[in-house]
């Protein structure tokens, strides 16, 4: 079993250097993309092995496709790597850790049916609101003539031009952007962004991209039936806003294992998670504890 970590990051230094350590304990390489925007001077990756950095780096923005983009062109360049071929590709935050024993991982990831561990949930649905792609998502670099274009079509209503013969073309998909796909699914997700079809271009104006373009491809193709419909990342979404809580001592109580992981807002957690997200920068305690638990 050979891993390859599609790791993006933007924050948090002292924490991401943490987790590339313990992602080194495991028969995997690190790819890592760190935010355009930040200074990579201010992270300390000299302790890191098994890392190969992104050869283009993007600025990315919350909410828009720069997040796809980031992701897609990391998990290529993993793809491409000539020297292993990967069985599983994860997507991770900087912000995440390990909250399972390097055999647990493993034995997840060697199930003979080469699952995707993506959360799809059809859009419209309570959690997954029909605006959130109906909608034309305003971003950083629009021009003033289409900020004003999209701000009149939401006077006259919740969607944009285009948007019926979508939705009947394509049943979309939302769920956490956090995935772990198999070398073929990965293959084929890269090959979609490639050809720039409707539906890419459709998904590079909708809000949060990253939770709708992969899961919309991988549920409309043959790789449907494989889908787990679970994230194997945990997130706390029992409070209200656009990011989950921070990881806390309490989290841990339930996360690690002999503790019950409860039912999050809007999240399938089954079975038990292997990661977490999101952790503080000054994580070392929290880190100590899954550390000894595991020892």
């Amino acid at each position: 079993m050979e891993i390859a970590f599609i790791v993006v990051a933007h924050d948090r230094p002292n924490h991401l250097a943490r987790l590339l350590e313990s992602l080194s304990t495991l028969p995997a390489r690190t790819f890592l993309h760190i935010d355009k925007k930040s200074r990579i001077e201010d992270f300390d990756l000299s302790s890191a092995t098994n890392l190969e950095l992104a050869k283009d780096r993007v600025s990315v923005h919350w909410g828009e496709w720069s997040q796809v983009e980031a992701e897609v062109e990391l998990l290529r360049q993993a793809l491409l790597s000539g020297d292993v071929d990967f069985d599983y590709f994860i997507l991770l935050s900087g912000s995440d850790y390990p909250i399972s024993s390097k055999e647990t991982i493993l034995k997840t990831l060697s199930d003979p049916d080469r699952p995707l561990f993506i959360e799809c949930e059809e859009v419209p649905s309570a959690a997954a609101p029909r605006k959130l792609v109906a909608r034309y998502h305003i971003k950083t670099h629009d021009s003033s003539l289409i900020r004003y274009a999209a701000k009149v079509w939401r006077r006259f209503g919740e969607t944009r031009p285009g948007y019926s013969a979508m939705f009947r073309k394509w049943p979309f998909f939302k769920g956490s952007a956090w995935w772990a796909l198999p070398r073929d699914a990965a293959e084929y997700l890269v090959e979609q962004y490639d050809c720039q079809t409707s539906l890419t271009k459709f998904c590079r104006n909708v809000l949060i991209p990253d939770e709708v373009f992969p899961h919309t491809v991988l549920m409309n193709s043959q790789f449907g039936d494989r889908i787990r419909s679970y994230s194997l990342t945990y997130a706390d979404w029992r409070i209200e806003g656009p990011h989950p809580a921070t990881i806390t001592d309490a989290h841990l109580d339930f996360l690690l294992p002999g503790g019950e992981q409860p039912q999050t807002k809007s999240r399938h957690q089954e079975p038990r998670s292997l990661f977490a997200r999101k952790f503080p920068d000054d994580s070392a305690a929290l880190v100590k504890r899954i550390k000894s638990k595991f020892l």
